[in-house]
């Protein structure tokens, strides 16, 4: 028996039930996100290096310039006439699309391209030899229209001698870029001046006419194209039609098409674009490409505005977005703006916590787990599959561990608000069979790619190895345990309690938190009945010194509670020691009773009829003299909260005051209040059954409290919560809640308490800082229901730290014990209240 383990624990057995064999230690990990553009296929910004001539906008980027300065630029455009490309009937000057392609293929870039027959900057757009084979076609004048002496040629774009020669070239151009996985998308271009499926400012042609010739060249590409994205400008329906009549676009949505806007800005809002309905009916299934008028005309109309860009790229659920004019001038006057749409533009997949065991045993089944959301407004739709990756210290691949029970393309995207997110729980095997696998330790990475494992996206996370693989942790290869079912191993390795392997989770920027460590201090396979309640005192003193117990109760949440179990540590959590029983004075902070009262001689009005519920709070100290009670007063089964103003002596607590009462009207009303001081104003916190939690102020040290406000997010937003505790981590420069609430993927989990989360409190406006907001203790999965935690305690340890403790706690009757959390919240700066919160005064009883 190991000397840090309470007699009444047990050695782990290796788990073998004929299933999972399984370490019962694991650590998550809530990866942050960078922040960085990603460069990931079938997104990205698009630099029109080609616009309509050879000239704009690549004609100023020297050889070696691919804008990889510009945050999240994967793709160039390449859009020109026919004419330069084949100059003469089968023969082609393919090195105009190949030069400016290659400078962004060789740094991991894509091309797209349209090849268009119309252009009012070339006569002939259309190569003169089509014309001069017989292909039948009008003269016209810009904006005018047909004229027998027009500038300009056009095709009839139906004539059997143009389409020949145009199959002849789709073909061409087919053998090369169709299926090419350099080429991100091709536009339909052939129809209509610029290619933008209209000629209203050309040939003008009948509606009608237009609709059969651009049908007829969707069908053309097509064929041609069955493995590339084909796309088609909105302007096909026209640019300005509301109507939801769009035979056009209709069609090519039918024939796998997606779709284009040319183009945001052409006119400024409220009609900066009109086509976001039209692109709904893309968008679940394909990318959506947004390009905006050429900058340096929107901005001269007064039509360019960065904040309606963002807006557009939310709105149409974009995927692609143009840099439409000179580069180096649009970054310059819009870098931060352009930052912020390339952390929204396509998708963006991001494991929001990941869970793998502290130790595997070589060729035995484990499970391992990663919470994902796809952060971005459009869905991923090339898809990709979840791999670990275990390396060794040189680099070397140990293992390859690949999910293809689930395609990332399923995640749905963020949009209005939402960040919907999925947890994914799959079993792996290290080193089964083969490959040879030695006992050791390894570094895990997380990637998304191919189902064989090879990583094909870039996620937004540090520590990346260079081929899009990212560590996350570490893991012990231990060597394979062989038993049989519910038998343990001779040398099975006893319960070791304390802190270690924790998950670490970064504070959010101006969060009093800097950090958070998160890890099971007490595996539930280590004692024989269900512990929950888990506490934790300093011991008054004795620096470093802490006790702590947790107790046995049934397993059907009846609150049947027995016995204690407690223990020391004086080297934060690593080790524990049980301990026969508590110290004499240490608990004496909690579990208030009136007979710890010194009543002699004080006004009836002071003392309060009962105390309930002190056992979730212990007394708080507003001074050095004086300290404050939360407590709960009952009238038959409704709860109201309020508070004891009380003076310490060494004879008990003299009652000052006693505050007024809240309560409201639902259930049990308000109760299991929790307390806490910045400077001279006082906050509770308290649990109901309405759907909420509520949170009140105190102006004059507890004495009197302001009305119980819901808890909301700072944006007004309801914080929806379920029946469940909150409690404050307290800081002389403000204060943090614990909680649990209500969330997509908890709907499963007992009264949706899990997992555990903190956040920022404004305390000007009661409300929780969204941006803040964190996880400490983790939902998991089980019997598809999940682990709830139950109560959770809150308590200083040091100006440095405060500690969470709680135990997961299933309530249904399962076999299994739930583990037991510690959450350590590393504060940003010295908590200066430290001492005064713990009670080291000679005035503390």
């Amino acid at each position: 028996m190991k000397d840090n383990v309470s007699g009444d624990f047990r050695a782990f057995a290796a788990t073998a039930l004929l299933g999972l064999v399984q370490a019962a230690g694991a650590w998550t990990v809530e990866p942050a996100d960078t922040g960085a553009a990603l460069l990931n296929p079938g997104m990205g910004w698009v630099c029109h290096f080609y616009d309509n001539s050879p000239l704009k906008y690549g004609e100023r980027l020297e050889p070696s310039d691919s804008l990889a300065w510009f945050p999240g630029c994967t793709t160039v455009y390449l859009r020109i006439q026919w004419s330069a490309l084949e100059p003469e009937e089968g023969v082609f000057n393919w090195a105009l699309l190949d030069t400016p392609a290659q400078r962004w293929i060789e740094r991991g870039g894509k091309v797209a391209f349209r090849i268009s027959c119309s252009e009012h900057q070339d006569r002939r757009a259309t190569p003169e030899w089509v014309e001069k084979a017989g292909a039948k076609g009008v003269r016209w004048n810009l904006l005018k229209g047909p004229a027998p002496d027009g500038r300009y040629w056009d095709p009839d774009y139906l004539d059997p001698v143009f389409l020949e020669k145009l199959d002849n070239f789709l073909r061409a151009f087919a053998a090369r870029y169709d299926g090419n996985p350099e080429v991100a998308f091709i536009d339909i271009g052939s129809f209509g001046l610029y290619g933008e499926g209209h000629t209203k400012f050309s040939s003008k042609l009948p509606r009608e006419r237009e609709v059969e010739c651009l049908k007829r060249h969707i069908d053309l590409h097509v064929k041609h194209f069955k493995r590339t994205p084909l796309a088609l400008s909105d302007d096909t329906d026209g640019g300005d039609n509301l109507s939801g009549d769009w035979p056009v676009m209709r069609y090519a949505l039918e024939r796998g098409v997606t779709f284009r806007d040319d183009s945001l800005f052409v006119r400024a809002a409220p009609k900066a674009w009109f086509h976001d309905g039209m692109a709904a009916l893309f968008s679940p299934t394909r990318p959506i490409i947004l390009e905006t008028q050429h900058y340096h005309m929107a901005t001269k109309i007064k039509a360019w505005d960065m904040a309606l860009l963002q807006k557009a790229v939310e709105d149409f659920r974009a995927s692609y977005l143009s840099i439409h004019g000179w580069p180096d001038v649009i970054y310059t006057n819009h870098t931060a703006e352009i930052a912020a749409i390339s952390r929204r533009l396509g998708y963006r997949l991001m494991p929001l916590a990941v869970t793998f065991p502290d130790e595997v045993h070589i060729g035995a089944p484990f499970e391992a787990s990663v919470t994902w959301a796809n952060t971005g407004v459009a869905p991923c739709y090339g898809g990709g599959f979840a791999a670990f990756t275990l390396k060794d210290a040189k680099g070397g691949i140990v293992s390859v561990l690949s999910d293809e029970s689930f395609d990332l393309r399923e995640l749905k995207p963020s949009v209005g608000g939402e960040r919907p997110s999925v947890t994914r729980t799959a079993a792996f095997r290290v080193g089964h069979l083969a490959p040879v696998t030695r006992p050791g330790e390894y570094d895990v990475y997380l990637s998304v790619g191919r189902r064989d494992g090879t990583p094909q996206l870039a996620l937004p996370l540090a520590e990346d190895d260079g081929q899009r693989r990212y560590r996350i942790g570490r893991v012990t290869a231990a060597e394979a345990v062989t038993c049989s079912a519910g038998v343990s191993p001779a040398d099975a390795d006893e319960a070791v309690l304390g802190f270690a392997n924790p998950r670490v989770t970064e504070g959010a920027e101006g969060s009093l938190v800097a950090r958070i460590e998160s890890a099971v201090i007490i595996p539930g396979a280590a004692h024989r009945e269900l512990w929950v309640h888990p506490e934790l005192l300093t011991v008054p003193g004795s620096s470093g010194a802490i006790e702590f117990r947790a107790r046995t109760t049934d397993r059907l949440g009846k609150d049947s509670h027995a016995e204690w179990h407690t223990f020391a540590t004086t080297n934060g959590f690593r080790t524990l020691e049980p301990l026969a029983g508590p110290t004499p004075g240490v608990w004496r902070r909690k579990d208030l009773m009136l007979a710890d009262l010194a009543t002699n001689g004080v006004p009836a009005a002071a003392i309060p009829r009962s105390l309930g519920h002190t056992w979730c709070s212990a007394f708080i100290y507003t001074d050095a003299a004086t300290v404050l009670q939360a407590f709960t007063t009952r009238e038959g089964t409704r709860y109201s909260v309020q508070t004891l103003v009380a003076r310490p002596t060494p004879g008990g607590l003299v009652p000052l005051h006693v505050s007024n009462a809240w309560s409201n009207d639902k259930g049990r009303g308000l109760y299991e209040p929790h307390v806490a001081a910045v400077g001279r104003r006082c906050f509770m916190t308290a649990r109901a059954e309405d759907g909420c939690g509520y949170v009140m102020a105190s102006e004059d040290g507890g004495r009197t409290w302001g009305k119980p406000k819901p808890w909301t997010w700072d944006s007004g937003e309801p914080v929806a919560m379920n029946q469940t505790m909150t409690k404050f981590a307290t800081h002389a420069d403000g204060l943090v809640l614990v909680y649990t609430r209500i969330r997509e993927d908890n709907a499963s989990v007992f009264r949706n308490r899990s997992p555990l989360h903190v956040a920022d409190v404004d305390l000007a406006t009661l409300s929780l800082k969204r941006a803040t907001e964190r996880v400490i203790v983790p939902l998991k999965p089980s019997h598809g229901k999940g682990w709830p935690v139950g109560n959770f305690w809150v308590w200083s340890v040091s100006e440095n730290e405060t500690d969470v403790v709680t135990a997961e706690w299933p309530r249904d009757g399962r076999p299994e014990n739930g583990d037991i959390w510690l959450a350590k919240l590393y504060w940003r700066q010295p908590n200066s209240a430290y001492r005064a919160e713990v009670g080291f005064t000679s005035s503390a009883p």
